[in-house]
């Protein structure tokens, strides 16, 4: 059996299929750090109750890039041009 996704447009044009709990993982990041994250380094910092699997997934879609210290944030143009 196939997981549902839904298409998503990203600031940067490009459209990737995402779960239900990737757009709900979305939005907790953004509603716990805002779009461009914390502090002057854009830290995502994590919200709570998002798995490392999907995490990983959102790393692997492009979504988020993980930084040199080993926290996830949003690639650049993700949210926001």
């Amino acid at each position: 059996m196939t997981k549902r996704t839904r298409e998503v447009a990203l600031a940067d044009g490009r459209i990737v299929h995402l779960t239900a709990g990737e757009i709900r993982a979305l939005r907790r990041y953004v509603r716990m750090n805002g779009e461009h994250g914390s502090g002057p380094e854009g830290y995502q910092y994590d919200p709570g109750n998002v798995s490392p699997a999907t995490v990983r997934n959102l790393i692997e879609k492009g979504i988020f890039e993980m930084t040199p210290a080993g926290v996830p944030r949003f690639a650049r143009g993700v949210l926001s041009k």
